[in-house]
């Protein structure tokens, strides 16, 4: 392979090949010369291919690195492209290493501005090389696994047209193999789909239903894909109808069962988060795009693509709901991930990552006097009728996002109109976990030590900021083990003082309600840290209440998360009407404790106390036909079937009974 490949190079190298319009060279590259006159453009390509002949027998992470060295020196850009023109090297680079796709996707940026066409170029290269070897084994750095995963990476970067031409490479390397077929037509009808190429996405979607028919055990994690793919597809189409009832199949498979990659998991969030605006469900396009958000975060970093691509996707959902200042903060957070990953290459629209069709869109609500934004699409799609790309075959990134903005410009109109509820996604929901907790889901018995260790486990493992409850090491709910004869004495003045009846646990509550109130200004000023960037606020909020309330006490129910606290102010009212439900049914939440078997001992924060005792007030609340106080209900719907649960803090529930 590596001789078929050097024979190529050569070739192009001798010729007017690759190098031949290069106009500059590296002092360090250039051999010193009597006269003082500039080395030939031919001396300099020998000179690159032999520093790249080097480099390539370098272990593959040494490569890598010095490939991340060269991007900081711009007189090193065409020893960089030789590399990088090899297929082997690539394919190398991105099956090896696991930060490879992320430096990947940073090299070609920089290739693709110095070098119009870079990408689409190194696809021919792949063409070539294929035509030459065609039955390469499946595990070789050019085989079908290779392939496909080139073909995905540049699916989630924005090359759809260089991608479809991998893709068509590996399904010819699969073969009549249904299951490698499907994997590759999943992963083609979304190239498709966002390059706007819908004819040829139908043909796709037909392949897709004839190799199903004949598939035989096509694995969950596969289904769940292709049900995701379809989603983008019809969503993409304006067909939300056809893209929700998809994106509910995936999300119904993807459960603890099966071993769903991370990616797959989030894109389904995201996706269906907009078909659910689309459907005029924003409540529970608010639950998927927050826990899309956190599975990012959680997973890849703050500092990554997928991070910012949920960021952006959450952007979205607040200019829909009418929530333009807050979008507007998103939208600066995520270009501050975007420059931390690309620097000054992610302000040029031709070569920028994400949503570009959402920026677009977000752009026109800064002009007030130029007309709609339909008409401008108009205008430009007029310009740009009768001319299928640019002058390499690839794709014009900017004139696919203008063609995207039409499905948006749909979402945004729909999400407008009265939020509906659908059982059938929250049942779907029931299967879903969150990233998990460090403390133990089942939370019927914490122990002081476990606690305070898991908490600080918690604030690097899981919660998607760094805005974190501190510990708050006062006791508020006590707990008293009847160990020794001692303590044995005092349990029924204990039991008599609570209406206990059950000897084997006892509550010792010691002024509840004074000492959360001694320690809200303390609180208070913790989130005051958070206020500045409502999202992360809001996001651990409603990360620790999904987590902690509705996963082991409501899903179970039928309850869904709606609505939840977007600022630090709406936070402290949540805690002062919640000491206030307090005091007016003490009892009842007592005997709630009691009925459940919750058991809560000192040395618990003050965060975990609004989650627990909240908690209690969920149980209360669905497990009976309490009403009063400070809990408003309503019925709504024809027949009365779907029952709301307002809470006046911020925390909404929705059930179907």
């Amino acid at each position: 392979m590596d001789q078929i490949w050097e024979t190529k190079s050569s070739s192009s190298s001798s010729s007017s090949g690759l190098f031949s319009n290069t106009t500059s060279s590296s002092p360090a590259l250039s051999p010193s010369s009597d006269d003082g006159s500039s080395p030939s453009l031919g001396f300099l390509s020998l000179q690159n291919s032999i520093l790249a002949k080097e480099l390539e027998k370098l272990p593959t992470t040494f490569m890598l690195n010095v490939l991340e060295e060269m991007s900081h020196q711009p007189e090193l850009v065409h020893l960089q492209l030789e590399v990088l023109s090899n297929p082997v090297n690539v394919s190398k680079i991105l099956h090896t290493e696991p930060c490879g796709r992320e430096k990947m996707l940073k090299f070609f940026l920089i290739l693709e501005k110095s070098n119009a066409g870079f990408v689409w170029n190194l696809t021919e290269q792949y063409q070539a090389v294929m035509a030459l070897l065609p039955n390469l084994p499946d595990g070789h750095l050019l085989g079908f696994s290779n392939n496909l995963e080139l073909g995905s990476f540049l699916v989630e970067t924005g090359w759809y047209a260089e991608a479809s031409v991998i893709l068509s490479l590996a399904r010819r390397q699969a073969g009549s193999r249904p299951l490698e077929l499907l994997k590759t037509l999943r992963v083609a009808l979304v190239a498709e789909s966002l390059a706007s190429r819908y004819e040829e996405a139908s043909q796709t979607i037909t392949d897709i239903a004839a190799l199903i028919k004949h598939a035989k055990n096509v694995p969950m994690t596969l289904t769940a894909g292709l049900h995701h793919s379809l989603s983008v597809c019809f969503f993409e189409e304006s067909d939300f109808e056809g893209s929700y009832q998809h994106g509910v199949m995936a999300l119904q498979l993807l459960d603890d069962s099966i071993n769903c990659s991370y990616e797959t998991i989030v894109g389904t969030f995201r996706q269906l988060a907009k078909t659910c605006l689309a459907m005029k469900r924003p409540g529970q396009a608010r639950l998927l795009i927050t826990q899309a958000v956190s599975w990012s975060r959680h997973h890849f970093g703050a500092v990554s693509v997928p991070y910012a691509e949920a960021l952006e996707d959450f952007a979205f959902y607040l200019l829909a709901v009418n929530a333009y200042r807050d979008c507007l903060k998103i939208e600066s957070e995520v270009k501050d991930v975007y420059f931390n990953l690309f620097g000054h290459l992610c302000l040029q629209p031709e070569l920028a990552q994400g949503n570009l069709a959402f920026r677009l869109y977000l752009e026109s609500y800064g002009y007030k006097n130029i007309g709609s934004i339909d008409q401008y699409m108009d205008y430009v799609l007029d310009l740009d009728r009768g001319r299928s790309g640019t002058r390499n075959g690839t794709d014009d990134r900017q004139m696919l996002a203008i063609k995207r903005i039409p499905a948006m410009m749909a979402v945004t109109n729909a999400a407008h109109e009265e939020m509906l509820t659908s059982r059938e996604f929250e049942e779907a929901l029931e299967s879903i976990r969150a990233p998990p907790l460090m403390l133990d889901d089942s939370m019927e018995v914490l122990a002081t030590s476990d606690l305070l260790r898991d908490v600080n486990q918690m604030h690097t493992a899981y919660f998607p900021t760094d805005v974190m409850f501190r510990v708050q090491r006062s006791p508020v709910i006590q707990m008293v083990r009847p160990k020794s004869k001692r303590s044995l004495k005092k349990l029924p003045e204990q039991l008599e003082r609570f209406g206990l009846q059950n000897k084997n646990i006892v509550f010792i509550v010691n002024d509840l309600v004074d000492n959360a109130r001694r320690n809200k200004n303390y609180f208070r000023n913790t989130l005051e840290i958070g206020l500045e960037d409502n999202v992360h606020t809001s996001e651990l909020i409603t990360s620790m209440v999904q987590k902690r309330i509705l996963d082991p006490d409501c899903l179970r129910l039928g309850w869904v998360l709606v609505d939840y606290p977007n600022t630090a102010e709406d936070v402290d009212n949540l805690f002062s009407l919640l000491f206030d439900f307090y005091d007016l049914h003490k009892t009842q939440l007592i005997d709630a404790i009691e009925r459940h078997n919750c058991i809560v001992i000192d040395g618990v924060n003050f965060s975990l106390l609004l989650l627990l005792l909240l908690r209690l007030v969920v149980k209360l609340v669905s497990s009976s036909d309490f009403e009063g106080g400070l809990i408003a209900t309503e019925r709504v719907g024809p027949s009365g079937g779907t029952f709301r649960c307002q809470l006046p803090w911020g925390l909404r529930l929705g059930r179907c009974r």
